[in-house]
């Protein structure tokens, strides 16, 4: 017997439910702590207005670009608590939305749709980088990821996605090791491309989360709500090497957090643990950075007492 066609298409439909919408909010407020960012008051109110269906999304989006388009000058901090407030909404914007395509323009789209009239000659939303760039790490006692050469972002994209679209996924609802190892390597490694100048941590997130409901799970919002900084985090350690002190790149820590994304198992998000020792025990190894660049953060980690509790470990 053939179905009829009877089913229509229809544009999707905004979410109703309050605990499901609680939480993607969560998850937006806490990937602006990745850079140190926080949303204002008034967004966490238009926020809870959302959620309990006192306004609809599209209602929010008018009364916050409203607020922030109103004549009225800001300090430095207003800036980034509109930034925070901003991509938090766009965040929520693109994950209920949820659409995705395993294709190396998504992470475009999602960056220009995140940092769109943010500061462009900052984010360049949707474009490449076109400069080299290091970041002086606190977990690597100052050494930074050698990130990609801009020259090479969209070949360098173009074989990873390649090669992650041919990955054959073993049937079932868990992932198993190999298939999680190969899941976290994947997202390390476009984070390691760092295609874009700022933003890309919270634009992989969203990338995460959404490529995986395409693959039909159902994805535990906390662990990006409570520990966005734990995910950073563990993408350095994972795009980390430095063989002369005995450090090698290491996935576990990606692996965790998306086991704990995917209820796989109940994780710790024990941030102790990122720390680089060796890094600490030899602070001269320091190997993608000049020694100048990496003091000052040597030194931070020096006055707030880290090191010396770190070297006890070592």
């Amino acid at each position: 017997m053939v179905p009829e066609d009877s089913c229509q298409y229809q544009r999707r439909s905004e979410p109703t439910d309050t605990v499901y919408r609680s939480r993607i909010w969560q998850v937006a407020f806490g990937l602006q702590d990745t850079d140190g960012l926080a949303p204002s008051g008034y967004m966490r109110a238009l926020a809870d207005d959302n959620v309990y269906g006192r306004k609809s999304l599209a209602e929010v989006a008018n009364e916050l670009h409203h607020y922030y388009d109103a004549a009225h000058p800001r300090k430095r901090d207003g800036l980034r608590e509109e930034e925070a407030d901003k991509v938090s909404l766009r965040i929520v914007e693109l994950l209920e939305d949820g659409a995705f395509s395993l294709d190396p323009m998504m992470l475009d789209v999602i960056h220009e749709h995140l940092f769109k009239d943010i500061d462009d000659e900052i984010y360049l939303p949707g474009a490449f980088k076109q400069e080299s760039l290091v970041k002086c790490e606190e977990v690597l006692n100052g050494d930074s990821v050698l990130y990609g050469s801009p020259r090479l972002c969209e070949r360098s994209l173009d074989m990873l996605f390649a090669r992650e679209f041919d990955h054959q996924y073993a049937p079932g609802s868990k992932l198993g090791e190999a298939d999680m190892r190969n899941l976290s390597r994947f997202i390390a490694n476009i984070w390691m491309v760092h295609p874009f100048a700022e933003g890309n941590t919270r634009t992989i997130a969203v990338f995460t989360e959404l490529y995986l409901r395409l693959m039909g799970f159902d994805v535990d919002n906390e662990p990006f709500a409570k520990h966005a900084r734990y995910f950073r985090c563990s993408l350095v350690r994972a795009c980390y090497q430095n063989r002369s002190i005995g450090v090698s790149l290491d996935t576990s820590y990606l692996e965790s957090f998306i086991s704990r994304l995917l209820g796989v198992r109940t994780v710790t998000m024990d941030y102790d643990s990122l720390w680089c020792l060796p890094l600490f025990a030899h602070p001269d190894k320091v190997r993608n950075v000049s020694m100048a660049d990496a003091a000052p953060v040597q030194r931070r980690l020096i006055d707030r007492g880290v090191t010396t509790l770190l070297l006890e470990r070592a």
